[in-house]
Formats: structure tokens, C-alpha cells, sequence
């Protein structure tokens, strides 16, 4: 899981893939690594199979890492399902971590929903200061489809960020 991680944050796209379709292959049964790899899939690009798998993880186990649900809400917002998107969003609890504000700042946008997006804007902002400067930056770190990643700054920038 360690070399898969480390493949994915160099942009090793396939040797990532060939890693993760291994270790599928040998079933790994830890919720943690399971859910990792289809949180990583999904950010990839293998949408389909990567909810696949945090869904298979997230409805069979109580206890799992609520990061997970970072994935989803991409899921959904890629799809313009904006209200489900949210909905995931909302899940996503990790704290001192910028993501979730910056997850729900972006559907929120879409939905025309300034005043709450503002709260999260402001959240995101505390967390982040430098957000703005480095936002396509920071993003495309985990988003690794650039359409996405723009499609993200577009939300972002309707709930009322500003970037140069």
C-alpha cells in the first residue's frame, strides 16, 4: 500500500495501477487498505471500481476513515449530482485538514448556495491561508484529472474564492 501511495503522489500512473490491481488480486481484507486503494482508484480516474470498493467498505464496516468519503463526493460532483455530492461531503470529517471545507465550499458554489458556502470559505481560508495562491496546485496533489480539477476551481470560485 506504501509503494502504491508513493506511486501515486509522483504521478507513477502505471506502475500505481499495476500495484493496486496486485494487491485487489490477492483480497486484501484491512478496511483501511481496501478503502485506500479505491480512494486512490477513484482519484485515478477508476471511478466506477474505486466507489466500488468504498462503497463495499464503507456499508460492511462501521468503523473507517471518514477521508474516504472525499472520493464520493468527487464522484457525484464530477456527474453534476451536486446535492449527493454534498451529502458526501458533509461525511467527510478529518480535522486540521483543508479538504473538507474546500469540499464543501465547491458544491455549495454550484448550488448557489453563497451564504453557507461563505462559512466554508471562511473555514477553508483559516485552515489555508496561502489557499488561493496555490489552489490547482494543492488540488491536483490527489485530483489527477485535469477537467476535474478545473471543474473544482469553477465551484470554489462561485462560492467566492478569488484566484490569480
Amino acid at each position: 500500500l506504501s509503494l502504491a501511495f508513493k506511486c501515486f503522489l509522483y504521478d507513477e500512473k502505471e506502475r500505481f495501477f499495476h500495484i493496486a490491481d496486485r494487491m485487489l488480486g490477492k483480497n486484501p481484507e484491512s478496511t483501511l487498505r481496501l478503502g485506500a486503494l479505491g480512494f486512490h482508484l477513484s482519484l485515478y480516474g477508476d471511478w466506477e471500481r474505486g466507489k466500488q470498493i468504498l462503497d463495499s467498505v464503507m456499508h460492511g464496516h462501521m468503523e473507517y476513515p471518514r477521508f474516504f468519503h472525499g472520493a464520493t463526493t468527487l464522484f457525484y460532483y464530477r456527474d453534476k449530482s451536486y446535492e449527493l455530492a454534498l451529502k458526501e461531503a458533509k461525511k467527510y470529517k478529518v480535522p486540521g485538514f483543508f479538504w473538507g471545507p474546500m469540499l464543501r465550499a465547491m458544491v455549495l458554489g454550484q448550488l448557489s448556495r453563497k451564504e453557507e458556502a461563505q462559512t466554508e470559505v471562511q473555514h477553508l481560508r483559516q485552515m489555508k491561508p496561502d489557499f488561493e495562491k496555490r489552489a490547482r496546485y494543492l488540488i491536483s496533489r490527489f485530483v489527477k484529472e485535469e477537467p476535474l480539477v478545473e471543474h473544482i476551481v469553477d465551484g470554489l470560485q462561485k462560492a467566492g474564492l478569488n484566484f490569480q
